[in-house]
């Protein structure tokens, strides 16, 4: 197991924590029972169907060998772990197609740009919506279809777009099947952001030239570690204590620009598992670069209220040498090494007695040590939810939500 979890800077005893035991132990093994359908992501690693797997990879390697450009259409969990693996694995392979996302909100601006930049590329596009009826994702779907449409006529545009929905009786479904365009489903047994590893979820990962066998690998991994739920489990329990002592707000702290959706897929992960009945954490999320001026001045005066997860690769696996002045005037010899030694001044600048730290490392973000660590959020959210005592699952107010909107 290569995720590694340090509780040292947080306050938490180990003895604090040990009080938690049969609480994780409860919980771990709810979701192991596989008595309800919406745990199925559990185990899935371990169950991947071949057959299914087989298929998408044919899908994946058709479209991307159509296109230069790969658009992602959606909004909410489903793309944005899509979203979050995309952009942090630092192993692409040359060749890999160009990937745009659209639609995480209504801006002719955006849809304008993305149209005009598609001009110049073969493009092929992938729509998300695991319940059919998100209108930011429709209203974006019509927009790029008919623009396919128009480029490469019906039949050749209908082979160059791709639905993946848990809903063919839905509004994108429906449309989707009017317009011939195939589709994957997406299991509704797996809310949201706990869809990230199916098999629908995988096939943009795929097009995009991520390692798909190495992410599955680094999570059945992390699932079948004898550490790994002790490891969840205690930063759940770690969560639960902070929270009880008064600390309301969890800021999910990063360096590295490439895990800025990563940071917010775990910040939406835990806020939509355990924060619900007046229980649970506020989560937000800090690039400490860009955030240090503003976010950690705030964060350094009202210490009381905050604790901090930091969200670290330790190699990028591409380390640039500093020029020679630079060097003898930092003593950094690489790029990273700088951004390191910095990082370390911020934090040492803002994080006061009262602030509470907790540091979760791999060691790159290759799609292996992806794969672990998006499982170990996944199983850390759901143990949380349980500590907190609410369904992780329950996602009423989004429903209510949808049906107000819902297009006909």
């Amino acid at each position: 197991m290569n995720v590694k979890v340090d509780l040292t800077g947080c306050g938490v005893k180990l003895e604090e924590l040990e009080k938690y035991k049969d609480a994780i132990e409860r919980a771990t093994d709810d979701l192991w029972s596989d008595e309800d359908p919406r745990y199925g992501w559990v185990k899935l690693p371990m169950r991947m169907n071949a057959g299914d797997l087989a298929r998408m990879f044919n899908a994946a390697e058709r479209t991307a060998e159509k296109c230069g450009m790969f658009v992602i259409v959606g909004n909410g969990g489903s793309y944005l772990g899509i979203k979050a693996v995309i952009e942090a694995v630092g192993d692409r392979p040359e060749g890999a197609p160009k990937v745009m996302f659209v639609g995480e909100g209504i801006s002719s601006r955006e849809f304008s740009d993305t149209l005009d930049r598609m001009d110049h590329y073969e493009v092929c596009v992938c729509v998300i919506s695991k319940y059919g009826e998100t209108p930011e994702t429709i209203a974006a779907y019509q927009i790029v279809k008919d623009y396919m449409f128009d480029r490469y006529g019906d039949k050749e545009a209908a082979e160059r777009i791709r639905i993946l929905t848990g809903a063919p009786e839905s509004t994108l479904g429906q449309m989707a099947a009017k317009d011939g365009c195939q589709s994957f489903e997406i299991s509704k047994d797996y809310s949201g952001n706990y869809g990230i590893l199916s098999t629908a979820s995988l096939f943009p990962m795929a097009v995009a030239g991520v390692e798909i066998d190495k992410l599955l690998s680094g999570a059945e991994v992390m699932a079948t570690d004898d550490e790994w739920d002790t490891t969840a489990g205690y930063y759940a329990a770690a969560r639960k204590i902070l929270n009880d002592s008064g600390k309301i707000v969890e800021v999910f702290q990063y360096g590295q620009p490439d895990l800025d959706s990563l940071a917010t897929w775990v910040s939406h992960l835990f806020m939509e598992s355990d924060s619900k009945k007046g229980k649970g954490i506020y989560t937000s999320t800090m690039n400490l670069a860009r955030d240090f001026k503003a976010k950690a001045q705030y964060m350094s005066s009202a210490a009381p209220a905050f604790f901090e997860t930091e969200i670290l690769a330790a190699e990028t696996g591409s380390d640039l040498e500093l020029p020679k002045d630079i060097k003898d005037r930092t003593k950094a010899d690489t790029v990273d090494e700088l951004g390191r030694i910095i990082a370390e001044q911020m934090k040492e600048t803002y994080r006061s007695d009262d602030m509470d730290a907790i540091k979760i490392e791999i060691p790159n973000t290759d799609a292996y040590n992806l794969g672990q660590i998006i499982y170990f959020f996944l199983m850390s959210a759901s143990i949380s939810a349980h500590l907190f005592g609410v369904d992780p699952f329950e996602r009423s107010m989004i429903d209510r939500f949808k049906e107000r909107l819902k297009l006909k």
